[in-house]
């Protein structure tokens, strides 16, 4: 998307050099233009204030938006069988980016299995499956890494329990700036669970916490012959009766779920095994997923689920749900909220402090590393490093420049976790 600059220079109008970038070390530079006082991608041509210098080296920026791919506009993100197959033709780019996101995620034994595929697959080829399992509690550590799942074998207690006690460990901190994903997962042992109750408790930690994304997870299942259940059926109908509700107030409400039971409920042939009850055709675990009718023990099954996570953080990067030019997966990386366009990583403000030297801002978040660069807008461009890897100094960073008087530059600004 290119925006002609011909008739602001025709006009007489000077534009203000900035540049927006969303790196991380081994993907595409994703850059996003504009001026120091618009949300982006507004690019409106301003005069720029200041001496003649500042003028001078001024005169000509290209307007434009650079995307590795297009993004989806809004939409829920729902994540079931199918997405999890399409994961091994991901380019090693989109790969890359998953791999500088992290995750907190509070499970019982079915979160084992899932553990398990994480590692199988990462074994299997680390370049690629790049995401790693690290075992942890209810409070996050001093500092977190990227490409890390933290998870934590919570146990078992009753169903209402485990969406108090996940709330709790968000509240000790397991949400942003530790972590861009936290997920809580029920088991297959709580058929009788609420769903209202589950909605309301995340609702409570959107609104308090909405640079996280909470991830909603479908119920676990068994197969039909589960030694798990006493009433085999029933027990899966409730589950598939939960199930459909989450998926429907997801849809509805555009947020985002891991659908575990789908998974389960396609064997390795892409077939959904069912059964009916009470005239409801309803999603059982595959039969040959299970040494026990209960976990997905069997390893296609671990490491399809635990494709899930790739094919979650896959998505993220491919949609932009408020609107504003920029992936929900770069908004993670930034620390900005993907659901509200009004929050964006940008320029805030520039002032002259002497002649021709200029302090330049930008908002950050903890646990982010800023690049500053100046770069030459006459051919051959060239860039020259102002800041490398600095650490945030939240709420704004800052930084006072000299540049040179052969310009015209103009500065961009880039973003790691």
């Amino acid at each position: 998307m290119k925006h002609n600059h011909n008739n602001a220079r025709s006009a007489g109008l000077q534009l203000k050099p900035v540049g927006f970038e969303f790196t991380h070390p081994t993907t595409t530079t994703v850059c996003v233009a504009g001026t120091f006082n618009d949300w982006h991608p507004a690019t409106k041509a301003m005069h720029p204030s200041g001496n003649g210098h500042w003028r001078a080296a001024c005169k000509l920026l290209l307007l434009c938006l650079f995307f590795t791919g297009a993004c989806a506009r809004g939409g829920p993100i729902v994540i079931g069988y199918t997405n999890c197959l399409a994961v091994t033709n991901y380019s090693q780019s989109l790969m890359n980016q998953i791999g500088q996101l992290n995750w907190f995620f509070a499970h019982a034994s079915v979160g084992d299995c899932m553990v398990a595929g994480i590692a199988s697959l990462h074994g299997r080829n680390t370049n690629y499956y790049q995401l790693k399992s690290v075992p942890e509690d209810g409070i996050p550590p001093a500092t977190t890494q990227t490409g890390v799942i933290y998870e934590y074998m919570r146990g078992n207690p009753g169903w209402q329990a485990k969406f108090d006690s996940f709330q709790t460990y968000v509240t000790n901190g397991w949400r942003f700036p530790m972590v861009n994903m936290a997920m809580n997962k029920l088991c297959f042992i709580d058929p009788t669970a609420s769903l209202s109750y589950y909605l309301n408790s995340m609702l409570v930690l959107e609104s308090a916490y909405p640079e996280t994304v909470f991830v909603y997870t479908t119920m676990p299942l068994t197969t039909t012959n589960s030694s798990w259940d006493n009433y085999l059926n029933y027990n899966n109908y409730l589950r598939n009766v939960y199930n459909d509700g989450l998926r429907a107030w997801v849809r509805t409400n555009n947020r985002v779920l891991f659908d575990i039971a789908d998974i389960e409920a396609h064997d390795t042939n892409g077939t959904l095994c069912t059964f009916t009850y009470s005239n409801r055709v309803c999603q059982q675990q595959c039969a040959s997923y299970s040494s026990d009718g209960g976990h997905p023990n069997a390893p296609y099954a671990e490491q399809m689920l635990a494709t899930g996570f790739y094919a979650l953080a896959g998505t993220l990067f491919t949609v932009d749900r408020d609107g504003d030019g920029v992936s929900d997966g770069q908004e993670l990386i930034a620390g900005t909220i993907p659901t509200d366009s009004r929050s964006v990583f940008k320029f805030t403000t520039y002032t002259t402090v002497t002649p021709g030297a200029f302090v330049l801002q930008w908002n950050s978040n903890s646990n982010r590393f800023y690049t500053l660069q100046r770069g030459t807008l006459i051919a051959p461009v060239s860039y020259t490093n102002l800041l490398v890897a600095a650490p945030a100094t939240p709420p704004m960073n800052t930084y006072t420049d000299l540049p040179p008087k052969n310009g015209p530059f103009f500065y961009r600004v880039s973003v790691q976790q």
